[in-house]
């Protein structure tokens, strides 16, 4: 009699990721398995995360082993309910490996010498394309997708640096430590710190005097070009980036909106609002409010072009821009229609902190309907932002700051006073939205700031 079982799939982790990397699994075979329970680990060009089990029961087949790179959607494993007899079921599937393959599983460095400078190795003859291929494999067995990435937009050759993962794969923190060594070992070298280089001493009459050692001036050698291949991650920005400009029709609208009145609510409740829910207030969390009430006034903002058809979405999930280590991700807060301001801070802070820990889960970074990007406390006074594909809309936040402002006095009169005010910019995708009705939902927008009528707890 058959076991039914239940298929778990390759999550996609970012609209533009198109495969993973398992790089370990939790469980074997014939275990129990909790649903939420971290079952594997896999690594994609942007985060390293842990993949929870989608159901509960027996871990009855796993269909792709560790080091495998498969595709999303892709089936890795079966569950079987508790209790089944799964033992007709076949176990973990072992590789057909090469001699080459095989001795790339724990590679040492005669083997990363024959590989590279003679053309083979354990008596396998190899041609000049075969060498670099095996190479690209040794590297490619020995390494996450994340590691990859950041070497080569360092430059680093990996058979460089000694991995202290399972058969001496590279870890992130292996590729750290080799950085900060190469560091130390050129500032050893040059026997100068950065700060000597930055300010040389001037000669008597004021001119630079430079080094005068030996091969080319420091000053030569900075301006010599830095050629970094292209990375992966780099590579799947590129695409969806180049997707959305070439199928979506751009359109923008810019708003000055005024902060002041908000800010001066922020500063306010702030110690309360922390004190009585233990999460931050900041000026993002009201804009998040603020752009779910102006989108289900305007819900053809909250919408997405699919191929024959427009498809209205019934929620409000909005992606946000968050800064980690490999790069940037826009994880998203879902159904913020029904959330409090605690909730949305709450949820902001929760996906900021685990993505910078690599801990976010595939659900995290999907079905965001609107996406907002705030680089504005980095300075950015006003951007134009690429929609989030297949997305409607995007808005992008300027830095709020205090500027001299024409505003009417108690008795009509126009006075200057000091204000705090930001450059909102709404990109939309022109198939979908009118200027008109963008407008439209940028002045809500723009009022609902302006009112700061917001509650605590709603």
């Amino acid at each position: 009699m058959s076991v039914e079982t239940t298929e778990v799939i390759m999550p996609q982790m970012g609209e533009s990721i198109t495969e993973a990397t398992i790089t370990g699994w939790r469980k074997e075979v014939g275990d129990e398995v909790t649903e939420g329970e971290a079952l594997l680990d896999i690594s994609t060009a942007k985060v390293e995360v842990e993949i929870p089990s989608p159901f509960s029961g027996v871990l009855a087949e796993i269909i792709h082993a560790k080091d495998d790179t498969v595709p999303i959607d892709t089936v890795i494993a079966k569950i079987a309910p508790k209790g089944a007899d799964i033992s007709g079921i076949k176990s973990t599937p072992k590789k057909e490996t090469t001699e080459v393959e095989a001795a790339a599983e724990a590679p040492t460095p005669e083997l990363v010498k024959a590989v590279s400078s003679n053309g083979g190795t354990n008596g396998v003859s190899l041609d000049s394309e075969g060498v670099e291929r095996e190479r690209q494999h040794l590297i490619k067995r020995r390494s996450t997708p994340l590691v990859r990435n950041i070497a080569r937009d360092l430059n680093i050759d990996l058979n460089d640096v000694e991995g202290s993962g399972v058969h001496g794969r590279v870890t992130k923190r292996d590729i750290e430590a080799y950085i900060e060594m190469r560091k130390d070992l050129a500032d050893s070298q040059h026997g100068v710190s950065g700060d000597d280089l930055a300010q040389p001493e001037p000669e008597r009459g004021g001119r630079i005097k430079l080094d005068t050692v030996s091969g080319p001036s420091q000053a030569q050698v900075f301006m010599q070009p830095d050629e970094t291949p292209i990375s992966q991650m780099r590579r799947d920005i590129a695409a969806h980036m180049v997707k959305s400009t070439q199928t979506i029709p751009h359109a923008y609208t810019v708003h000055e909106v005024d902060f002041t009145r908000l800010e001066k609510l922020r500063v306010r409740q702030k110690q309360i609002f922390e004190k009585q829910f233990n999460t931050r207030l900041t000026p993002l969390v009201f804009i998040l409010k603020a752009v779910t009430e102006a989108l289900i006034k305007h819900p053809k903002i909250n919408a997405s072009w699919r191929g024959d058809k427009i498809v209205q979405h019934k929620h409000v999930n909005l992606g946000v821009a968050v800064a980690v280590p490999a790069g940037l991700v826009v994880p998203v807060v879902k159904h913020v229609e029904s959330m409090s301001l605690a909730g949305i801070a709450r949820g902001v802070v929760d996906l900021a902190s685990r993505g910078r820990d690599n801990k976010l889960k595939p659900s995290d970074m999907e079905g965001g309907t609107f996406t907002i990007t705030s680089p504005g406390k980095l300075g950015a006074t006003m951007g134009i932002p690429i929609i989030n594909n297949p997305q409607g809309a995007i808005l992008h936040v300027g830095a709020i700051q205090k500027v001299p402002a024409v505003v009417t006095g108690p008795e009509g009169e126009d006075v200057i006073a000091i204000r705090y005010r930001a450059m909102l910019t709404l990109g939309l995708d022109h198939r979908l939205i009118d200027g008109w009705d963008a407008d439209q939902f940028m002045a809500d927008l723009k009022d609902l700031i302006q009112r700061a009528e917001f509650g605590l707890t709603n």
